[in-house]
């Protein structure tokens, strides 16, 4: 019993996390909207609504990311849930709604890295997105 246990526990940290495409579409989004010394530390999703945690180092830092978030086209209705002192940093829970989740036209995360092939070529080395000929 105690075997099967350590073992699912080494699976479970080993297997790799379904990559959530909601929270990372709103991570790509809200990511270039944060002013110096702000972060996320988490983002939610129930539906089209997110709700993102995090830390900035100010409620000046806070109140710029609500107006970056309010001025983007693709997020709406940005509320401020909680802003608190955490230590010499202000943490802060903003909601807001993505509609783009609804209809699934959210920015994709990433796009897919591109194959590069390393081809001799008359005895010279070139790396190019084709092929290699011949």
């Amino acid at each position: 019993m105690r075997t099967a246990l350590l073992f699912l526990m080494v699976l479970a940290l080993s297997s790799p996390a379904a990559a959530d495409t909601t929270t990372d579409s709103a991570r790509v989004l809200l990511e270039p909207l944060l002013p110096a010394g702000s972060n996320i530390q988490e983002i939610k999703a129930s539906g089209s609504r997110i709700e993102i945690r995090g830390h900035a180092a100010s409620n000046a830092g806070v109140s710029a990311f609500l107006r970056g978030i309010d001025s983007s086209a693709e997020l709406e209705r940005p509320e401020l849930m909680e802003v608190a002192m955490d230590g010499s940093q202000v943490r802060y829970v903003i909601s807001l709604t993505m509609p783009c989740l609804a209809d699934n036209s959210c920015k994709s995360p990433a796009p897919a890295k591109q194959t590069v092939h390393k081809c001799t070529v008359n005895g010279v080395v070139t790396f190019q997105a084709s092929p290699c000929p011949g």
